[in-house]
């Protein structure tokens, strides 16, 4: 697998993770204007990407278990500071035979806890204003 593909899967679950959480508008916008990249992941869409979102949204992380780019999989969760605006999100990425070997709420429970302290950090104020 080339560590490009690495990369792109968790850049791709990160945004999933982010969009999930930021406003209707704001996240329509991003969707829209990447409409043309999504099909190079194994065909998926805005549509699917849309049905994805509010069980993103419930459950505060993304995952993808190598249907973006086979073999490789990834989890991600939002980092949301103390104001709720999203700041990014941390992902992690391996091969799906090493996600279907771990316990995925061990590897949520990490990235959480790694997001926890990240969000404690980050001053709401810094950030651009969501509008």
């Amino acid at each position: 697998m080339s560590p490009r593909l690495d990369a792109r899967t968790m850049v791709i679950v990160a945004l999933l993770a982010i969009l999930a959480l930021l406003p209707a508008k704001e996240a329509d916008i991003i969707l829209s204007a990447n409409r043309a990249l999504y099909g190079r992941f194994n065909g998926l869409t805005v549509d699917q990407i849309r049905r994805e979102l509010p069980m993103i949204r419930e459950r505060r992380f993304a995952v993808d278990d190598g249907r973006l780019v086979e073999g490789i999989s990834a989890v991600a969760v939002p980092i949301v500071v103390a104001n709720g605006d999203v700041a990014g999100a941390i992902a992690i990425n391996m091969t799906s035979a090493r996600l279907r070997n771990r316990r995925m709420e061990d590897l949520v429970g990490i990235l959480r806890r790694e997001v926890a302290e990240i969000e404690e950090k980050i001053n709401p104020h810094d950030l651009p204003v969501s509008g």
